[in-house]
């Protein structure tokens, strides 16, 4: 089998392309003529599970479009032979700012290529506002720390070592932690002295 032959890749990402500007524009003929007109067509949507054509068709007919408009953020179209291909895109939908994506499984038909599957769905909304726990969580990462540090002092550390280390720092990490929670009296903290090797002869 081959992959993305390309006079094939070409036809299924113009396919893609008008069903994209169809939806644009609700153009409901258009949608429909894309779509297989068969019972085994199949279509998730965020709210909805749509079996067989005629209730796609349905759906299509009454579907609220007050935030349709979308900017596709990636797009990736792979074509298997010559008769069958995916469509895989996410988005972002302009007026409300939510993000989502949408698969479609494509496939040859004697009146062209159309849509048998299809699946679309809107990312959970969330909190812009990141949780302690994430903060606490992304305040220190010790592989991240060992790679910016280990230059600045003159280490040349290879991915085992720096695998091997990064463990002990996040103990290190939890220790103090245990440390800056533990209450301690004002005033009673004095600094350890610092340990200076003696020369050898």
């Amino acid at each position: 089998m081959e992959i993305n032959i390309p006079e094939v890749l070409a036809e299924v990402t113009e396919a893609f392309r008008r069903y994209e500007a169809a939806l644009m524009a609700n153009d409901v003929a258009v949608l429909n003529e894309l779509f297989w007109e068969a019972d085994e067509t199949i279509r998730y949507g965020p709210q909805e599970a749509l079996y067989g054509y005629a209730e796609i068709a349905g759906y299509r007919s009454g579907r609220d479009v007050s935030d349709n408009a979308r900017d596709l953020t990636r797009t990736v179209v792979t074509t298997y032979g010559r008769d069958h291909a995916t469509a895989f895109t996410e988005y972002r939908r302009v007026s409300s700012g939510r993000r989502g994506r949408q698969s479609q499984t494509w496939v040859r038909m004697p009146d062209g290529w159309r849509v048998v599957a299809a699946h679309v769905s809107l990312l959970p909304v969330s909190d812009p506002r990141p949780s302690e726990d994430a903060m606490a969580a992304s305040a220190f990462d010790p592989d991240a720390f060992i790679r910016a540090a280990a230059p600045a002092l003159g280490l040349d550390l290879d991915e085992e070592r720096i695998a091997a280390v990064a463990p002990y720092l996040a103990i290190a990490r939890e220790m103090a932690e245990l440390l800056e929670a533990a209450p301690v009296p004002e005033g009673t903290l004095a600094l350890a002295p610092v340990y200076a090797p003696e020369e050898t002869r």
